[in-house]
């Protein structure tokens, strides 16, 4: 009973191993033929390279259950500003608080001339400036490229009224 035991274990460590090492895919990139965008493609060499996902979070879901329990939220604070479109709508940008003393290290690497870079994210499928995966690629942007940054509302997400049907 002991072997067969033992030889179950062994067989699904070889199997994940296995398809741990064949899983591995190269993502597919389109885009033009410019010089400008080969350019780009070629300085960045996680677009080039074959991806696996970490060991013990292999599905998407052990993914986001994982980014969500483990993760802790910079609680940072967001000017909104709500911007007319010309169909009668409005959408919504929320500016980070650089008034604010925001809790972490990156506040203070905001700069406030003119000319600061704009970084624009635009939030998921029903996100919003609140979401703690925003708030750390906002983190990020701080730190890495010392830019300003802003999210957009969508219509009728995250307290933007529907002011329009289209």
């Amino acid at each position: 009973m002991l072997v067969v035991l033992l030889a179950v274990i062994l067989c699904s460590c070889l199997f994940f191993i296995l398809w741990y090492c064949l899983a591995a895919i190269k993502p597919k990139l389109v885009v033009g033929a410019s010089p400008e965008l080969t350019s780009i493609v070629a300085a960045c060499p996680s677009l080039n390279s074959r991806w696996r996902p970490v060991p013990y979070l292999t599905t998407s879901g052990l993914q986001t259950i994982a980014s969500f329990t483990l993760r802790h939220n910079p609680h940072m604070r967001f000017k909104r500003e709500l911007l007319p479109i010309s169909d009668g709508a409005q959408v919504a940008l929320d500016w980070l608080d650089d008034d604010q003393s925001i809790k972490n290290e990156a506040s203070s690497l905001l700069q406030s001339d003119e000319s600061t870079p704009i970084l624009l994210i635009l939030h998921g499928i029903s996100g919003g400036s609140s979401e703690t995966y925003l708030q750390h690629m906002i983190q990020l942007a701080l730190k890495q490229f010392k830019c300003k940054t802003v999210v957009m509302i969508a219509r009728g997400l995250c307290g933007v009224a529907m002011t329009h049907w289209k």
